[in-house]
C-alpha cells in the first residue's frame, strides 16, 4: 500500500475537503510548476482522491516504457469512451495491441504523399477566401481548417453541405465540452440540464449519426477509394485474418475527428501567435519557404528543405504542446519512484511540466527554435520531448501530424502574413488541449 503519512511534501495552496482541486483549477500550468523539486513523485490531493504525479523526466520516461504494461489510460479516457467508444484511444491490453496493428496501415509512410497533397490544396482552397487585411478569430479558423482537412484525408468522396457543416459544427461543440468534462474534478456539473449540456448531448448524437451514415455508405459501396477510410475498412490483420468492425471503424472515426482536429488546430494557432509575436523568426521561416518553394506548392519532397520551420514546430510544440496533462490508472500494483501504488491508483503526467524544466530547457519560457540545433529529443533524464506520447501509447499518427503541420504552416505562410490585433491578450487555456483564449489576428496577403 502507499505511504499516506504526513511526510510526504503537501503542494502549496492546499486547502481541507477540496485539497489541491482549487489550485489546479485557477491555474493549472502554474500549480504543476510549483511541483517541480517537490518530490520526484508528487502526491495529490483532488477532493477525497489521491493522484499521484512524477514530476522528473526519468521517472515519467519509466512509467510510459518499462513500466507502461502496470498501467491503464485513466480517467481522462474514462471520461471520453461515452463519445469516442473503444477506439484505438481508450483500448487496453491486447484488444489495444490488436487495434493498434489493424489502424497502423493507415498511417504508413506510403499513403503521406497523397494525405498530405489533400493538406495542401484543402489550405489553399479554404484561405484564398480569406479578405486582404481583414481580422479573424483565427483559433476558430484553425479548427475548421483542420476539420477540413481531416474529413477530406478520411474521405475523399464528396459529402453533401449537411454533413461538413455537422462535422464542423457539432465537432467543435464536442471537442470543445469534452475538455470542460475531462477537467472537471468531481464529474458533477456536466450532469445538469444546462444550455451547454444539451447542446453537447445534441451534437454528439448528430455527429455519431453523420459518421454512422459515411461508414455505412462506404461499405456498401465496396469500392477501395483510397483514403483513410478505405484503410480501415479493408486492412486485414496478416495472422487471424481479423478486420475491423463497422463499430470499431466508426470509433476510430470519432477519435481521428475529434482528437486529431483539436490538436492540430491548436498547434497551428499557437505557431501563428508565436510567429506574430517574433517577426525576426518569421522573417528567416519566409525566406526559407521563398527559396525552396518560391510559389508553387509544397509536397512530401519539400519537407527536408525546411528545417528553421520544423524546429519553429519543434519549439511551440515544446512551448504549447496540446498534450499538457495525461492521465494513467495503475492496472497492477507497481513500485513508482519508491512507492508502491496498488490497482486503481490515479497516476497523471504532464508533458507541459517536462518540457518547461530549466535542466533540459535552459531559459524554458523563451521562445527560441535554435535551441533545437543543439536540444536532446530522447526519451532520458537529459530532457523528455513528448509532445506526442511515449512508449507504447505513443500516438500513432505522429509522424502524419507533423508532416501535416509543415505542410499547412507553409500553405498558409507562403500567401498571407499574421499580425495579432493590437491590444489583444491572449492567455492559455487547459482544457482537455492547452488552447489560446482567443486569437485575433490581421492577415495581409503576401502573394498569389
Amino acid at each position: 500500500m502507499p505511504n499516506h503519512g504526513s511526510d510526504h511534501p503537501r503542494p502549496p495552496g492546499r486547502l481541507p475537503l477540496l485539497g489541491d482541486a482549487l489550485s489546479l483549477r485557477r491555474d493549472p500550468l502554474g500549480f504543476l510548476e510549483s511541483l517541480r523539486g517537490l518530490a520526484d513523485l508528487a502526491e495529490l490531493r483532488i477532493g477525497p482522491q489521491r493522484v499521484y504525479l512524477p514530476t522528473t523526466a526519468a521517472l515519467t520516461s519509466a512509467v510510459l516504457t518499462e513500466q507502461a504494461r502496470h498501467f491503464h489510460k485513466g480517467a481522462q479516457f474514462e471520461k471520453l469512451r461515452p463519445v469516442i467508444g473503444d477506439g484505438l484511444a481508450s483500448a487496453e491490453g491486447r484488444a489495444h495491441r490488436r487495434q493498434r496493428a489493424l489502424v497502423q496501415p493507415a498511417f504508413h509512410r506510403s499513403r503521406f504523399p497523397a494525405y498530405l497533397q489533400v493538406a495542401a490544396r484543402t489550405t489553399a482552397e479554404r484561405t484564398d477566401t480569406w479578405q486582404d487585411r481583414r481580422t479573424l478569430e483565427m483559433d476558430r479558423q484553425m479548427y475548421r481548417l483542420a476539420a477540413a482537412i481531416g474529413t477530406r484525408i478520411l474521405y475523399h468522396s464528396h459529402l453533401d453541405d449537411g454533413s461538413e457543416a455537422v462535422i464542423d459544427d457539432a465537432g467543435l461543440t464536442v471537442v470543445r465540452g469534452i475538455g470542460k468534462r475531462v477537467t472537471a474534478p468531481f464529474g458533477l456539473a456536466e450532469r445538469l440540464p444546462t444550455p451547454a449540456n444539451r447542446r453537447y448531448r445534441t451534437a454528439v448524437v448528430s455527429l455519431h449519426e453523420v459518421v454512422s451514415h459515411i461508414v455505412k455508405a462506404r461499405r456498401d459501396d465496396g469500392h477501395d477509394h483510397q483514403d483513410l477510410l478505405s484503410v480501415l475498412l479493408y486492412s486485414q490483420d496478416r495472422a487471424s485474418g481479423d478486420r475491423l468492425t463497422d463499430r470499431q471503424v466508426h470509433d476510430e472515426v470519432i477519435t481521428m475527428l475529434g482528437g486529431a482536429t483539436e490538436s492540430t488546430a491548436v498547434s497551428l494557432s499557437w505557431t501563428l501567435y508565436e510567429l506574430a509575436r517574433h517577426p525576426d523568426v518569421e522573417r528567416r521561416v519566409v525566406e526559407e519557404l521563398d527559396t525552396a518553394l518560391g510559389t508553387r506548392d509544397i509536397t512530401v519532397d519539400d519537407l527536408d528543405a525546411l528545417p528553421v520551420l520544423r524546429r519553429v514546430v519543434d519549439e511551440t510544440l515544446r512551448l504549447e504542446g496540446p498534450a499538457w496533462m495525461l492521465t494513467r490508472r495503475v492496472a497492477e500494483a507497481v513500485d513508482v519512484g519508491g512507492r508502491t501504488l496498488p490497482a486503481g491508483t490515479a497516476l497523471w503526467y504532464s508533458p507541459y511540466l517536462l518540457h518547461h524544466d530549466p535542466g533540459a530547457f535552459p531559459d524554458p519560457h523563451r521562445f527560441d527554435p535554435d535551441r533545437w540545433l543543439t536540444a536532446r529529443r530522447g526519451t532520458d533524464a537529459a530532457g523528455l520531448f513528448i509532445p506526442f506520447g511515449a512508449g507504447i501509447r505513443a500516438c500513432i499518427g505522429e509522424s502524419l501530424a507533423r508532416a501535416e503541420l509543415l505542410v499547412v504552416l507553409a500553405t498558409l505562410l507562403q500567401r498571407w502574413r499574421f499580425r495579432l490585433v493590437p491590444g489583444a491578450r491572449v492567455h492559455k487555456v487547459a482544457g482537455f488541449v492547452l488552447s489560446p483564449s482567443s486569437l485575433p489576428m490581421t492577415v495581409t496577403r503576401r502573394h498569389r
